[in-house]
């Protein structure tokens, strides 16, 4: 596999260009699948004439029409004008679109921006449709009231065309404003905080969630030090998956089958695996057993004849894994061969697959080993809701 493109490389594959006939309207950005955020300014003309919108990838190809599912905007006098001006803001300036196409990357939001953060933004201004980029510096807040506020940048020109662009912090890696307008020449812009945005549409909390649970790209994309910051789990520290077998060869083919099938559960950073396979030459083999034991928070107990020969010669690792249920660790007997294991310690466990029907008795062994990677998925997701922080 080649190396993951870089941040701003990836935040440029997430945006795209919104047009209607004859008329360059702005920049908007995947932020869900099909969902794409932008200025309600932006798409003000289509809204208001029933006009098509027409969204173009940033590479150039048709992505095609966008709906309008959400506009959110008003306009807030200002307390006091100057003489013989009425300023007006648009607040929020906010707009949701939805397209057909929902295989697209989507970009990471987040709120935190703080005074030196330098700013990131790619888009499509008037001077250069085909695309432009542009570097700020976070100056602070341009406060409409005390409830409300834009994110003030400078240093770089935000020309029009970029409304609607994603505004991003290069400290934390993430997504914190729209750009709403610039401010002339280089003395930069302001945007619509990201706090807003979940203020406005509280369904892109969860939308953003689950996304990026299920698509490691951004994550790739960012270095330690961002991940730090915005509290990212390392999909490497997911919920770990302990598995006890016995070492013969037939139960050592099941198990690797199993985990290919639990591949996708891994690759979203869901869980790890671990069996004793895994250890090193010449590490303490009961060391690592334990270390592994303690830390997971799901043990599969590949249940066979000679898994049940083997723990009744040292019963150990059945016995520390049975105990630890009273921890909150999920113990499920995975059952792959025919064996007497309902009388057993684990024997009043719910196993898998569906009514303990061993896996080599399934005429399709890939709908038997799916089974057990859905019914392990739910498990996943309960631990999750139980500790949000493993979410």
């Amino acid at each position: 596999m080649g190396q993951p493109p870089s941040l701003r490389e990836q935040l440029r594959r997430c945006t795209v260009q919104l047009l209607v006939p004859k008329k360059s309207l702005g920049t908007g950005f995947f932020v869900a699948p099909g969902m794409i955020l932008t200025c309600a300014h932006a798409v003000q003309i289509a809204q208001e004439n029933d006009l098509p919108i027409e969204v173009s990838a940033w590479d150039g190809r048709a992505i095609g029409p966008a709906s309008i599912q959400k506009f959110v905007v008003e306009k807030i006098p200002a307390r006091e004008n100057l003489p013989g001006q009425k300023i007006q803001y648009l607040y929020p300036d906010l707009a949701l679109l939805q397209v057909k196409l929902m295989d697209r990357p989507c970009v990471y939001l987040d709120a935190q921006v703080r005074s030196g953060d330098l700013l990131y933004t790619y888009g499509y201004p008037d001077n250069y449709p085909s695309g432009d980029e542009v570097e700020f510096a976070f100056e602070g807040e341009s406060r409409i009231d005390q409830q409300r506020y834009l994110v003030k940048f400078g240093t770089g020109e935000a020309r029009p065309g970029f409304s609607g662009a994603p505004l991003m912090n290069l400290s934390t890696g993430s997504v914190c404003g729209v750009i709403q307008t610039t401010r002339g020449s280089d003395l930069g812009g302001r945007a619509i905080p990201v706090s807003r945005v979940f203020d406005e549409f509280p369904e892109l909390v969860e939308q953003q969630r689950q996304f990026h649970q299920r698509d490691g790209h951004w994550y790739d994309c960012l270095t330690q030090e961002q991940r730090e910051k915005l509290g990212m789990v390392d999909p490497a520290e997911g919920i770990e998956v302990f598995f006890l077998y016995a070492d013969v060869d037939e139960d050592k083919r099941l198990l690797t089958q199993l985990e290919t099938h639990l591949a996708t559960i891994q690759r979203q950073g869901l869980i790890t695996t671990w069996n004793k396979g895994k250890i090193e030459f010449g590490a303490d083999e009961q060391s690592e057993m334990n270390k592994h034991l303690h830390k997971a928070r799901i043990i599969l107990l590949m249940v066979s004849s000679d898994f049940m020969a083997a723990h009744y010669r040292d019963g150990t690792g059945v016995q520390q894994a049975v105990e630890k249920r009273a921890t909150g660790t999920i113990v499920i007997p995975v059952i792959i061969r025919p064996s007497d294991w309902k009388t057993s310690p684990f024997g009043g466990l719910t196993p898998l697959p569906r009514d303990g029907k061993p896996i080599t008795r399934w005429s399709d062994r890939d709908e038997a080993f799916l089974e057990v990677a859905q019914g392990i998925r739910s498990v996943v997701g309960t631990l999750q809701k139980a500790n949000p922080d493993l979410a």
